[in-house]
């Protein structure tokens, strides 16, 4: 008998933690790379019309990037100008609130863009960072 296939749920809003403050973000918005970086293929030719490939990884690209949005409010507005004050000193934590099956962390985070502030009912302001590859 076929054993039945494990049943995942899609993680819409996660707890968004900041240098241990939890930050009330736009459901859906969060977003990440994983910060694996690139890595180049070559070939080489050994002759005789023998060839093999050569992988490089450019350690320069390992970076991980993130974001997320948050409505308006002056709590929000007052963080993102300590976020962009102290760069590269920020620990920024994404967590499943459901099951705690999921989680990252990401280190030395620094918060990367200058954020249109929309002051309005229907607001949002993008927060965009970079950090080492998260855990």
């Amino acid at each position: 008998m076929a054993a039945n296939p494990k049943t995942y749920i899609s993680i819409s809003t996660p707890a968004v933690i900041i240098d241990n403050v939890a930050i009330g973000i736009v459901p859906d918005s969060f977003e990440y790379t994983p910060g694996h970086g690139k890595q180049m293929v070559r070939v080489v030719s050994a002759g005789g019309g023998s060839i093999s490939t050569v992988v490089s990884d450019d350690v320069k690209t390992h970076l991980s990037t993130s974001k997320f949005k948050v409505y308006p409010r002056g709590i929000d507005i007052d963080l993102i100008d300590t976020w962009k004050a102290n760069p590269g000193q920020h620990v920024l934590s994404v967590i499943d609130p459901v099951t705690g099956a999921f989680s990252k962390t990401f280190n030395e985070a620094t918060c990367t863009n200058d954020p249109d502030i929309k002051l309005s009912a229907d607001g949002v302001v993008e927060i965009e960072w970079m950090s080492l590859p998260p855990v």
